[in-house]
């Protein structure tokens, strides 16, 4: 007796990317490391930090590095408020 079942492997997607820490204040000429957290549709929960691509609303007052080794490592330029966002696979947080 022989019985055969198909299977199909699916290949999670990421459902949201959450950016650590959420609020943060930094003076210039000074670092800090973000994390990108992604949550996948099947739940997994992954850090992308080094995947991701970093972007900084303005970076006339605080770059962001967006490298394999240094992605998400903020300097303050200068006074005033940016946000911070990481993008992977589409989604950004």
């Amino acid at each position: 007796v022989t019985g055969t079942k198909t299977v199909s492997v699916i290949q999670p997607s990421i459902a949201q990317i959450t950016v650590q820490p959420s609020t943060s204040t930094i003076a210039k000429n000074t670092n800090l490391q973000y994390s990108a957290i992604a949550t996948f549709s099947d739940g997994s929960i992954v850090n992308v930090t080094t995947a991701s691509v970093w972007s900084s609303s303005d970076t006339t007052i605080a770059g962001v590095a967006t490298s394999s080794t240094t992605g998400g490592l903020a300097t303050g330029v200068s006074a005033g408020q940016v946000t911070i966002k990481a993008t992977l696979g589409g989604v950004s947080g």
